[in-house]
């Protein structure tokens, strides 16, 4: 899973966990302190059908995006979020070719 900034300020504060749907069982949780315009950090996990909940601030406002996820093995997905804190959702082949 990745995390991409796609807006101009910075995303401050932000934590990605990730959540097995059938048992609630935590897969993942990072954190991170800043992610500049134009970065993007990215995880593994081996969790299949996840839910993830992204929080982060821009400017001192907080936001949380929750989603489940429908993954199997070579597949991955983008949190790209955006100067007004929008999340954009977009699937990801990881599946070397």
């Amino acid at each position: 899973m990745t995390v991409r900034n796609d807006g101009q300020a910075p995303l401050g504060d932000i934590e990605l966990i990730v959540e097995s749907h059938a048992t609630g069982d935590r897969a993942l949780r990072k954190e991170i302190r800043i992610l500049k315009p134009g970065d993007a950090v990215s995880f593994r996990f081996h969790e299949l059908n996840p839910t993830a909940k992204l929080r982060f601030r821009i400017g001192g406002k907080t936001f949380v995006y929750d989603e489940d996820f429908d993954l199997w093995a070579g597949e991955g997905w983008i949190l790209a979020v955006d100067s007004h804190g929008a999340v954009s959702s977009l699937y990801e082949s990881t599946a070397a070719d």
